[in-house]
């Protein structure tokens, strides 16, 4: 059900851990999302305001995705994985949320 939803591609290198010169990732793998511009807004230490940008992108439940993984979205842009969220509804509703910054 939600899979029609999907209707962008982005390409995920799933990270693998850290190697003497930097991340290592896997081979990259194209993946149906649904893609959405965020913008956040936090309050930091002594009242600090922050506002930064993200791109949320909603995944099939199945896709393996995990943190600090490389993804390059459909525009060319290419963003770190900092945050994933599992949904587990009812079936046909099952995806993941995963901020890119």
């Amino acid at each position: 059900m939600i899979g029609r939803l999907f209707t962008d591609q982005a390409t995920v290198e799933p990270f693998q851990g850290d190697g003497a010169h930097g991340p290592i990732y896997g081979p990259p793998v194209s993946v149906e999302c649904r893609l959405q511009e965020a913008t956040d807004y936090r309050t930091g230490n002594a009242d600090q305001q922050q506002t930064t940008a993200a791109t949320v992108l909603y995944l099939p439940y199945t896709a393996v995705v995990p943190a600090r993984s490389r993804v390059t979205l459909p525009d060319g842009r290419v963003g770190t994985v900092t945050e994933i969220h599992r949904h587990r509804g009812r079936p046909g509703l099952r995806h993941q949320k995963v901020v890119i910054r």
